[in-house]
């Protein structure tokens, strides 16, 4: 027998108390004085016998109410081990293993799977155990709902060998979304148990909590209270790191890739605090790691970062190498040399148009160009009889609102063929010039393939643009705090649009009526983008806005897929090729396209046009190659996220300032306590024990009384 608040076993104590009172014997009350007597002195009274006890059954009923008062406050139960020891009371437990690139430290992922080890050999057999593995996504490797059909007496086992499927990546860290999945994982197994049950779960993370992880995914999360994380961190033993990257032209914090010798690039060396080296060394390498050119140096004090200026890679470079630093996984950058290349940028519109109202103006004062592709901006009449473009040479073209039938049929064709087109909508629609909305939604018709009403917005001054999606590549520049203000920018004039298949669309931004200000739609092998009005001064401020330059840089980008610059990937990011290419690895393998594992087919059907678009994840750092038709059109370097170089731990409190419920850190085994203790209180309220006992002390009560009753009478 157990008992659920044993503290109140000491009212039994007050059992004493009767005992004393019956072993007091009383002295007479009445005295009767003798004359004879009172010349003597006082004597006390000599007892001929020991104090004794007279009413025994009196005493054993009041003695027996006492204690058993005692027992009831102390809430007793039997420790059932049907119910105590059932596998649905047991701990619901999630081991989070971290995979990523920055678990290549030192030896730390040996000590991660120890320690998971342990702490699996520590749980109860009546826990269920579930393992998984997480870099920026989560990888079951025992996962939940296979964990709880497996016996009690094997989960421990399991789960430990599980652990010989986990291997490092080199993704980058995105706790927040391993995190959630893993938590909805848990919680709907926990959903399923009975209200009777356990219905608690702990959510166990072994990993480095470096400093660069990702946490988005947890900002809007409602956290359920019946779920616990705890952390267990690894320690490296070198707790600085370092790390060389070089500056490229699409790079946000540094625009000039090239100094001013055209022979030199820049490159940014950043130092961790706690550092334990300065001084660096920066080599080009080849495929044999030998040294191509000459060594620079630099010296960058620890938590500070340096630019320096080294030369130019050659042909034969694949990485720029960093000596110096201790901690290696991220000493390597890949650079993809290749061959300057030439493209075309076609502005349709009439050349009679001042320079103030022209399309082509502004765009050509935009620096697309780079160290290896050089972009030209042409001029092409509307109607003209010329030869039309092929996108691999001319991969955009934007046109201007006035579109003969000869321009519809070339532009429709050249999307077949994989080219993109950005059409701006600068022309007013009105009877007296001429232009009226049947003639936009004719060119709808012949180019998108769909019918577009098209009607003048009516507006008292101006427009602003709202519904900004800035997860899209063409506003993803645009996204941080400080340049997402787009309230400066005034349209006084655009058209209104209304897709009869809106489903077809995808709408990037709005005008503040509610109307599409910048929509797509993908046409046979290419992509149509519509601007509903003008970025001339005189339609609106767009052209003059900071906004004008990133915006229609980014469109060009996405048009000229196959011509990207080198250094855009990360490991991680998906490549996509479609059914004429294919894509081959460092190690010279061609890569499958999968996605979770199954071989897809996505095909998109227009007239006589089939294609296959192919997509798989980049899955670790060096330089990649792009055949087509066994002839290599591209190759491209893949390097590691720069955020998994950020190795310095972090706050540990992160996890909590967002909503998570987080375990008791300095005791682990005090979650199984508590739930040790909900168990006895669920024993201890189905047996009800403490019910009887007090029944019993009302009967041993009223025994007690007509005890002394008949007791009185009799004398």
């Amino acid at each position: 027998m157990n008992f659920l608040t044993p503290l109140y076993a000491l009212a039994a104590l007050a059992i004493a108390a009767p005992i004393l009172f019956h072993l007091v014997r009383k002295r007479p009350k009445d005295r009767q004085v003798f004359s004879s007597l009172m010349f003597l002195e006082p004597a006390a009274p000599r007892l001929t016998q020991q104090s004794r006890v007279d009413h025994w059954l009196l005493l054993a009923l009041r003695v027996a109410a006492i204690a058993m008062l005692a027992v009831a406050f102390s809430r007793p139960y039997w420790n059932i081990a049907s119910l105590a020891e059932a596998p649905t009371l047991g701990l619901r437990r999630v081991f989070l293993l971290d995979c990523s690139a920055s678990m290549r430290r030192d030896g730390m992922m040996e000590q991660a799977k120890s320690k998971i080890k342990d702490l699996i050999e520590q749980s109860r057999i009546t826990d269920t155990i579930a393992v998984y593995a997480f870099d920026q996504s989560l990888r079951p490797l025992l996962p939940i709902e296979e964990a709880t059909q497996v016996l009690p007496s094997q989960r421990q086992l399991l789960a430990v060998d599980s652990l010989k499927k986990a291997a490092l990546t080199w993704n980058r860290t995105d706790l927040g979304l391993a995190l959630v999945q893993a938590t909805d994982a848990l919680h709907a197994q926990i959903s399923s148990i009975d209200e009777g049950g356990a219905g608690s779960g702990e959510i166990v993370i072994v990993t480095d909590l470096q400093s660069g992880m990702t946490l988005d995914a947890l900002a809007n999360y409602a956290w359920p209270p019946n779920t616990r994380v705890r952390i267990e961190r690894i320690e490296s033993g070198t707790p600085g790191n370092a790390n060389a990257t070089l500056l490229n032209a699409t790079s946000s914090q540094e625009p000039e890739t090239m100094s001013a010798d055209s022979n030199q690039v820049r490159v940014r060396v950043s130092n961790s605090p706690k550092s334990n080296a300065n001084e660096f060394q920066l080599s080009w390498r080849n495929a044999k790691d030998e040294i191509v050119g000459t060594e620079s140096r630099a010296s960058v004090p620890s938590g500070s970062n340096a630019v320096t200026a080294m030369p130019a890679p050659s042909a034969e470079a694949l990485y720029l190498k960093l000596i110096g630093d201790s901690t290696d996984f991220d000493n390597k950058y890949y650079v993809a040399t290749q061959q300057s290349s030439s493209c075309s940028v076609l502005v349709m519109e009439p050349k009679s148009r001042e320079r103030e109202d022209s399309l082509g103006y502004f765009v050509a004062q935009i620096p697309l160009s780079t160290p290896t592709r050089i972009v030209h901006v042409e001029t092409r009449e509307p109607d003209s009889e010329a030869q039309w473009p092929s996108p691999s040479t001319t991969p955009w073209i934007i046109v201007a609102s006035e579109l003969k039938d000869r321009d519809l049929t070339g532009l429709s064709a050249y999307l077949e063929q994989g080219g993109s087109v950005l059409w701006v909508m600068d022309q007013s629609i009105s009877e007296d010039a001429g232009f009226t909305s049947e003639d936009y939604q004719k060119a709808f018709a012949d180019i998108a393939g769909t019918a577009v009403a098209v009607t003048e917005a009516k507006s008292k001054d101006y427009s602003m643009l709202q519904r900004i999606d800035f997860r899209h590549p063409v506003f993803a520049d645009l996204a941080d705090a400080r340049f997402n203000d787009f309230t400066k920018i005034r349209f006084w004039s655009h058209r209104t649009l209304l897709p009869s298949e809106s489903s077809l669309w995808k709408i990037l931004a709005s005008f503040d009526d509610g109307s599409p200000a910048l929509l797509s739609k993908e046409k046979g092998k290419g992509l149509l983008w519509v601007l509903a009005a003008g970025w001339q001064p005189n339609q609106s401020q767009l052209a003059l806005s900071s906004k004008f330059v990133p915006i229609v840089s980014n469109l060009f980008r996405i048009a000229a897929h196959d011509v990207q610059d080198a250094n855009t990937y990360y490991v991680g990011d998906e490549v996509i090729w479609d059914d004429q290419e294919r894509i081959v690895d460092p190690m010279g393998k061609t890569m499958q396209s999968v996605v979770n594992g199954d071989t897809i087919s996505e095909k998109n059907t227009s007239e006589d046009v089939n294609r296959k678009m192919n997509r798989c994840p980049l899955s670790e750092p060096g330089i990649y190659q792009r055949w087509r038709e066994d002839k290599m059109v591209q190759t491209f370097a893949v390097n590691l996220n720069e955020s998994e170089s950020l190795v310095l731990p972090a706050d540990s409190e992160c996890l909590e300032r967002l909503g998570v419920n987080m375990a008791d850190l300095n005791s682990p085994e005090r979650a199984m306590q508590k739930q040790r203790q909900l168990q006895a209180i669920e024993l201890e309220a189905q047996q009800g024990w403490w019910r009887w006992l007090v029944i019993g002390v009302l009967g041993l009560a009223g025994t007690e009384s007509a005890v002394c009753i008949i007791r009185s009478r009799s004398k």
